[in-house]
């Protein structure tokens, strides 16, 4: 439960004294234990100082200091003791100071009287001959927007300056002071003894104050403030215990014995009695006492008086107590920078998820199989631009995107953590990373979260800052999710893009790893799982890709990135399926990228609608399947076009020879790449048929990629031979009936070895063959290379006639014809017609004229 209490300190002293009036009121706001600070007097006696923290926006620090704090410049005492022993806090001028670096403070955060005016007085120090600028700001807890209450760029020489700043307006604020160097090192700006009003605190019911002693911060009456007026404690009862308990409330660490008394006026009320407290407790109220105003005999002689020593400072709830007692933002531990300048924020983050910072691998986080290449995990060092890790270490290790060659525009590269984490929309699920982008055309750096409805972008950066920067973005889905980083190459090759340190806060939690699936299931290997039937699918549905590790099992699988692998065109048809890469020539219909890679680069097979009549059609065959009653087969398909036709499987039963429609789809499908899954298992073994038609208009270009069988289309004792069979065969067998023929034995083994004999002879006869043929041949380029040399040189109709007196079978060739190539006399496959390669944005000049089938 959340609750708020008030704690008033007050500070009343001599006329003329530093310590004239303070009054110090808290408000606590308990959240989880942790409460608003309550602005203390602070001296800076304490080495920490007091609830003043150095902020993290500026250039350097306030010093803590005694004594002079330079030559001709800055003071020779403090103001609290006005000697060498007493503290202040200073700006350091010299070098590497340089001109209008700034150091700022920043105070507890303060909750005003709704009715009295809030006051804040502080003593500063200004001498030098350089002398800068001191600045207080106001600034307001809600949204951290400041404005200037007041500014002095004076030398006053080695004095002491006062001066009382009113705080208006009735929201929570902090207050900054702000240092700044001038021309030369002679700046010095000292600050002391700030202390504010009562009106600066919210009064509410059961909140505390000390009306000090005569020149002392830490000794005086204790008050409380009950049914709005301010009461004494009677001491009755009253231990060390309730002291330390007190002490706690007004915001020290100890309770010290009391050395004076100090009995408060008539007009007091005694509030309290009878108070017995364990020294634990938050506030004076949680421990036992007569009751409010019951305080029987008890007189203002009998007034508790409390002695408080050492700061305690409580952090807000939503923030992160460091060990040196700094407050940060919660947002800010464990994200690999130490803020609480004692790096206590870094030291337990095992709990964060997704936490790496590459030292030692990729931690959680892997390399998906579904893009175009993979981060370099690299030394600073070894990066084209020689960079440090966000930690400054050129040692340290980051992820480098590189974009040279032979990078093309738009590759990515990706990183993802595989687990899932559940819904959230609370606000606390953040990520928090560095990235360092430079070069002209940088490209961009995008992050996403992925779940069952696709991928989200949350956050992208392209503009180039040649500096590590700091991102937290605010995750947030209604279903569970993944984190994914993509990094996306620019128009150029000169483009870098690092990533350093990422975490993840204790707000984003990980989702059940139990499958939730039903139906067989797949256990990917970074830890999800995916239904069977997306096995081998050319889909990574892991994020691993390991669900497309072992597909060998599948002889109709084929990505058509080298040929038709073992699928035909049919000779029933009107003309053949094309292999293409990139767009077809055809504007407004077509792929412009194939499945598999995504790219202008990779490859798929379509039809050119483009001079064919209606109802005219292409048809690729599949191999013979064996009988399987659950077998799907897979395919991905791209129809966009105003004349697109139909795109139809169907199945023919090598028994009956009967063919089966069993998919169908016409017209425009948009321009994407869709997958289907048809059901094609039977009892008999079967052919799968690939059938597009054309409606007679040129804009009707039909694709199809990456097809893939189900692991339940092949029985395991099924030989890769049978599956490859493109049309049933008659069945040879052979049956051994020769038990009473003992005379066959030796027959069929006279046979076998005649049989091997022959060929033996037939291979030797044709080797002897091509080593003549061969130095024959060779002997041809020394005939035309002799002609260079004046001792050998002939006429060219003497060396036609050489030539003919060495192959007297063979008329002479021309002079002027070059030799035949090796590629000329034996072609290899890649120099075939049926297997050229066209170039992004066309497609093949001819058709693939691999075998027909019926």
């Amino acid at each position: 439960m959340c609750y708020r209490r008030q704690l008033q300190t007050v500070m009343m002293s001599p006329p003329g004294s530093f310590q004239q009036l303070v009054i110090f009121i808290q408000l606590l706001q308990f959240t989880g234990g942790q409460s608003i600070e309550h602005p203390l007097p602070c001296d800076f006696e304490d080495e920490k100082p007091c609830f003043w923290a150095q902020m993290r926006d500026d250039d350097f620090d306030w010093t803590r200091q005694s004594g002079p704090s330079g030559f001709r410049t800055g003071p020779q005492t403090d103001h609290t003791y006005g000697n060498d022993t007493g503290h202040y806090m200073f700006i350091e001028t010299s070098a590497p100071r340089q001109l209008d670096d700034v150091a700022r403070l920043i105070g507890p955060v303060i909750t005003p009287s709704a009715t009295e005016q809030c006051k804040m007085v502080i003593h500063y120090h200004m001498d030098g001959s350089t002398i800068g600028l001191l600045a207080v700001y106001k600034r307001q807890y809600s949204d951290n927007s400041e404005s200037l209450l007041w500014s002095d760029f004076v030398d006053y020489n080695d004095v002491w300056q006062q001066r009382e700043t009113v705080l208006t307006g009735p929201q929570p604020f902090q207050v900054i002071i702000e240092g700044l160097r001038g021309t030369g090192n002679y700046g010095d700006i000292a600050v002391d003894d700030i202390t504010f009003s009562p009106g600066c605190f919210k009064e509410e019911e059961g909140s505390l104050r000390m009306v000090y002693a005569s020149n002392s911060f830490y000794e005086g009456r204790l008050e409380i403030f009950h049914n709005s007026r301010w009461g004494t404690i009677c001491e009755t009862g009253w231990t060390q215990a309730s002291s330390r308990t007190a002490c706690r409330q007004l915001g020290y660490m100890e309770a010290n014995p009391a050395t004076a008394a100090l009995p408060g006026t008539g007009s007091a009320p005694i509030a309290l009695s009878n108070v017995v407290c364990t020294g634990t407790e938050n506030s004076l109220t949680d421990c036992t006492n007569n009751g409010w105003g019951n305080t029987g005999s008890c007189t203002h002689a009998d007034d508790v008086v409390v002695r408080c020593s050492g700061y305690r400072k409580e952090c807000q709830y939503n923030e992160f107590t460091c060990a040196n007692e700094d407050c940060i933002p919660s947002g800010l531990d464990c994200d690999f920078t130490s803020n609480c300048r004692d790096n206590s924020d870094e030291d337990s983050c095992s709990l964060f998820p997704g936490r790496c910072d590459f030292q030692y691998g990729l931690c959680d986080w892997i390399q998906p199989k579904n893009d175009d290449f993979d981060w370099n995990r690299v030394r600073g060092r070894e990066t084209a631009i020689n960079i440090q890790d966000h930690n400054g270490d050129q040692d340290g290790f980051l992820l480098y995107m590189d974009a040279a060659l032979p990078r093309q525009q738009d590759d990515k590269t990706r990183l993802i953590l595989p687990q899932s984490f559940k819904p959230t929309n609370n606000g606390n699920c953040i990520i928090r990373f560095y990235h360092y982008m430079s070069g002209r055309d940088v490209g961009r750096l995008t992050l996403y979260i992925s779940d069952i409805n696709g991928k989200t972008q949350l956050w992208e950066g392209s503009l180039p800052a040649a500096t590590w920067e700091r991102e937290a973005v605010e995750l947030q889905s209604n279903v569970p999710f993944q984190v994914l980083f993509e990094g996306t190459v620019g128009t150029s090759h000169l483009g870098h893009i690092a990533l350093d340190d990422i975490s993840l806060t204790t707000g984003c939690q990980f989702e059940d790893s139990a499958c939730s699936l039903t139906g067989p299931t797949f256990t990917c290997t970074s830890g999800e799982c995916v239904s069977k039937e997306h096995l081998c699918d050319f889909n990574h549905n892991c994020v691993d890709g390991s669900d497309e590790d072992d597909c060998n099992y599948d002889p109709g699988r084929c990505d058509f990135e080298t040929d038709l692998c073992n699928w035909n065109q049919s000779d029933q048809d009107n003309f053949d399926f094309q292999r293409g890469q990139g767009s077809t020539d055809t504007s407004y219909t077509g792929p412009q990228t194939d499945h598999t890679k995504g790219n202008a680069r990779g490859h798929y097979v379509f039809i050119d609608s483009s001079g064919h009549q209606i109802n005219h059609k292409a048809r690729l065959v599949s191999y013979d399947l064996p009988a399987s009653d659950t077998c799907k087969f897979r395919l991905y398909y791209h129809m966009f076009g105003s004349g697109v036709g139909s795109l139809i499987v169907s199945k023919r039963d090598l028994a009956s020879g009967r063919v089966q429609e069993l998919w169908r789809t016409t017209g425009d499908q948009g321009f994407q790449w869709l997958f289907a899954s048809v059901d094609v298992g039977g009892p008999n073994k079967y052919q799968v048929l690939i059938e597009a038609t054309v409606v007679g208009h040129e804009q009707g270009d039909i694709a199809i990629d990456d097809l893939s069988f189900t692991n339940d289309c092949y029985s395991e004792e099924q030989s890769s031979t049978d599956s490859l069979k493109t049309s049933p065969a008659p069945t040879v067998t052979l049956q051994w009936t020769g038990q009473n023929k003992p005379w066959l034995v030796p027959v069929i083994a006279g046979v076998v070895c005649a049989s091997v004999v022959v060929l033996i002879l037939v291979g030797l006869g044709v080797y002897l063959y091509r080593r003549k043929h061969k130095r024959l041949n060779d002997a041809e380029p020394i005939i035309y290379q002799n002609q260079s040399n004046p001792r050998t040189q002939h006429s060219a109709q003497e060396s036609m006639e050489m030539e003919q007196q060495m192959h007297p079978s063979s008329p002479p060739p021309p002079y002027s014809e070059a030799q035949t190539t090796y590629s000329d006399r034996y072609p290899t496959k890649g120099m075939m017609t049926s297997d050229r390669v066209s170039t992004p944005g066309s497609r093949p000049e001819t058709p693939l004229t691999n075998v027909h089938v019926h």
